[in-house]
């Protein structure tokens, strides 16, 4: 689900920025998908992403060393302060938006209600 901003993630920022947090933060506003309850889909991804760069013979030495430091302590950093927080803010986000549009859905409703009322008052001769 994640793999292609994730592959982006790592082709295009420096090694010595890779982290949990700074993908998280890469991907959050070129994806609607990122969530709570997609977060371990990304925790997933990434922890592939980072295996296999970590084995690969034609990828950068350091890079390979980055790679394996995030693994080291990969599971404990999804309960860092900063992801907590990041995560927190997109479960708000995200209620948010719902909230919005149920709003939406709801002067939608009353308009539509409003325009059928008035047109079968026309109909009847009111």
């Amino acid at each position: 689900m994640f793999e292609s901003l994730l592959n982006d993630y790592f082709d295009h920022n420096p090694q010595k920025e890779w982290s949990v947090i700074n993908a998280l933060r890469y991907i959050e506003p070129k994806t609607e998908l990122l969530s709570l309850d997609t977060i371990n889909i990304f925790k997933d991804d990434m922890y592939s992403l980072l295996c296999s760069l970590s084995d690969k013979c034609y990828v950068h030495e350091f890079a390979k060393k980055k790679a394996r430091k995030i693994l080291t302590n990969y599971d404990k950093s999804f309960f860092s302060a900063d992801v907590k927080r990041f995560v927190d803010e997109i479960e708000l986000k995200n209620e948010k938006k719902e909230f919005h549009t149920l709003i939406n859905r709801r002067v939608t409703s009353a308009s539509t209600l409003r325009a059928l009322e008035v047109r079968l008052k026309a109909n009847l001769g009111e």
